[in-house]
């Protein structure tokens, strides 16, 4: 069983081979226990999870880790926000730079900020940030949009 569930929090459930290698079997998010195929898709609807060892009596040598969604499960939106803004960032850097050698260096730049950030973006400081930027330039484009000039 799981000391201290926190049902806001995702838990992902490893099955641990005789070889010492962990492989992911399910996810429990929402109160809902999830089965994954072998590439760590869902598989179907999901089960009803319950917290009990009638639950955790099928499972034989398995590690569970916990991953907290510090904005209650507005991470996606977060996320989705962010990396747009990035894409945006990226395309107008690019596009502002004649030379090749400098467009290289922005698409580098920008696909090694996105892996790093897509890596990870579970945690809690990572999202906060990700967060905390997305809405300053959110209130900076939006102030700046509606001002006329003459």
């Amino acid at each position: 069983m799981i000391q201290n569930y926190d049902s806001s929090c995702v838990y992902e459930i490893y099955e641990i081979q005789g070889t010492g290698k962990k492989y992911k079997i399910g996810e429990i998010e929402d109160q809902v226990f999830y089965d994954l195929n072998k590439k760590g898709k869902r598989l179907e609807q999901g089960y009803q999870f319950r917290n009990d060892s009638t639950f955790w009596n099928q499972f034989k040598n398995i590690s569970i880790k916990k991953i907290s969604r510090p904005l209650g499960g507005f991470e996606p939106v977060v996320w989705g926000v962010y990396w747009t803004l990035s894409i945006l960032v990226t395309i107008v850097c690019v596009v502002s730079q004649s030379a090749i050698e400098d467009q290289i260096f922005w698409i580098l730049v920008s696909g090694i900020h996105l892996g790093i950030t897509i890596k990870f973006r579970y945690n809690t400081v990572v999202v906060y940030w990700m967060a905390a930027v997305s809405i300053i330039a959110l209130i900076y484009l939006w102030s700046s949009g509606g001002k006329k000039k003459f």
